[in-house]
């Protein structure tokens, strides 16, 4: 989902917390106290830290400049404005922002729970930490990759050796069988379904139903949650963000069931024959009716088979071959042929006939 799906609402802004490093005061204010009131010590912005829902205080009337700018001379932090450290007077031309605590999430609903200068300095330090360290590489699990791989690719070898591997056996012919088929359309009366919009003209003894045609997403709620960003100068700003949730929704159409005169398939014109001597011949097609009448007849298509029998003496197996018809004429019966026999499926490879 985008951001452009997301609405955010804006819940103020709000002080961060530090504790005194010199003295051990606590939960001081990030932005109205940038000294410590007991011993006037600098606050030290890698110790600020979030409130809980009942400790944050809102920020009023203050401008937001930007991160603070750590002094390169005493580290103290300086507002994003300043020319000069406010603290020693040092230039600050050359100083870094203060780093941000990282973010914070809650479910809408739920409360955000109090910190400590302990989870600053964790926080910081893993930021710290992560910076410094290079991307490390791939977990070594990834390279069980290669042998499970590799292990597919023996399994599939086995089993395409398995199914293809071929013998050569020797066969003798045993018989021939031809057919040739016209197939046939009819113009009649024929079931259909359509959506209803789309009926066509000439439907009858239509019947009407519904039925899902589609389905359509819909928003359904939001789902919410409430995150707190470091803004860098000792507060931070408060938001809920949601994002739509969707579901779908059937959407219902009528289905009509009808009937419609069309041109349908029917049972096929077929001649057949069991020797090379009966001439293969096609069906007698003048027997169809012609005509665009209800009734009438159309081909639809011709199509020719050629098989010849075999035996293999040794085994007692016997197997069929499609050829093509000229090379199926010229196998006689009795004559001798080597082939190639798969060894698990017991098929013939039919291109591999030779005469003996």
């Amino acid at each position: 989902m985008s951001d452009d799906d997301k609405r955010v609402e804006d819940l103020g802004t709000y002080e961060m917390l530090w504790d005194c490093p010199f003295c051990g005061t606590k939960k001081l204010l990030g932005v109205s106290q940038r000294h410590c009131p007991e011993c006037g010590g600098a606050q030290d912005p890698s110790k600020r830290y979030f409130p809980s829902d009942a400790e944050k205080v809102a920020v009023a009337n203050h401008p937001y400049a930007g991160a603070d700018l750590l002094c390169p001379f005493c580290q103290a932090p300086c507002s994003a404005k300043a020319r000069n450290c406010t603290a020693c007077g040092g230039e600050l031309e050359k100083a870094k922002e203060a780093l941000r605590r990282g973010e914070q999430v809650v479910a809408e609903g739920q409360a955000f729970s109090g910190e400590s200068a302990a989870d600053a300095k964790r926080d910081f330090s893993g930021q710290k930490a992560a910076a410094k360290t290079p991307p490390k590489p791939a977990p070594a699990k990834r390279a069980v990759w290669p042998w499970i791989v590799g292990g597919v690719a023996a399994l599939i070898a086995v089993i395409l050796v398995v199914v293809l591997w071929r013998k050569p056996a020797a066969v003798v012919v045993t018989g021939h069988t031809w057919e040739r088929q016209i197939a046939v359309e009819r113009f009649g009366p024929v079931k259909l379904s359509e959506w209803c919009d789309h009926l066509p003209i000439d439907a009858r003894m239509v019947f009407r139903h519904r039925e899902v045609r589609s389905h359509e997403k819909v928003q359904d709620g939001e789902t919410c949650v409430r995150k707190r960003v470091d803004k860098g100068n000792g507060s931070f700003g408060e938001r809920k963000e949601c994002s739509p949730k969707y579901k779908d929704i059937p959407v219902y159409s009528d289905k009509c069931d009808f009937t419609a005169d069309r041109w349908a398939k029917v049972a096929p014109l077929v001649t057949t024959g069991a020797k090379v001597e009966d001439t293969p011949r096609w069906p007698d097609a003048t027997r169809l009716r012609a005509g665009l009448c209800i009734g009438c007849e159309r081909e639809a298509g011709r199509s020719e088979k050629y098989s010849v029998a075999l035996a293999d003496p040794k085994s007692q197996m016997l197997m069929t071959c499609e050829l093509p018809a000229t090379r199926w004429s010229a196998m006689k019966v009795g004559s001798r042929w080597k082939v190639k026999v798969g060894v698990l499926t017991k098929s013939p490879e039919c291109d591999s006939l030779e005469p003996l």
